[in-house]
């Protein structure tokens, strides 16, 4: 099934927003952790260093239910993979 062209935007730690299509994987704190092996502490960083942008889901005056676009994920890999050196 081909993806939805529709847009809406979310935005990064800096307030600058992006655009999303609606067949974006949106992942969770702790999902996010497990696929990078790293802690949830460390997931946060990254959002409040703006690698990583969030959808806040939060309704009313429940706490926060952010998710991470898995483009966000894939884009921090890409950026973090370092080149092997020649030998």
């Amino acid at each position: 099934m081909p993806c939805a062209v529709t847009a809406w935007a979310s935005s990064d730690a800096q307030g600058e927003a992006k655009d999303l299509t609606m067949c974006e994987t949106l992942l969770s704190v702790p999902r996010v952790a497990q696929i990078l092996d790293i802690s949830r502490r460390s997931v946060y960083r990254y959002i409040s260093s703006g690698e990583l942008s969030v959808v806040d889901l939060r309704t009313g005056n429940e706490r926060s239910r952010v998710r991470i676009p898995s483009r966000d994920v894939h884009e921090l890999v890409r950026r973090r993979t370092a080149a092997s050196p020649r030998r």
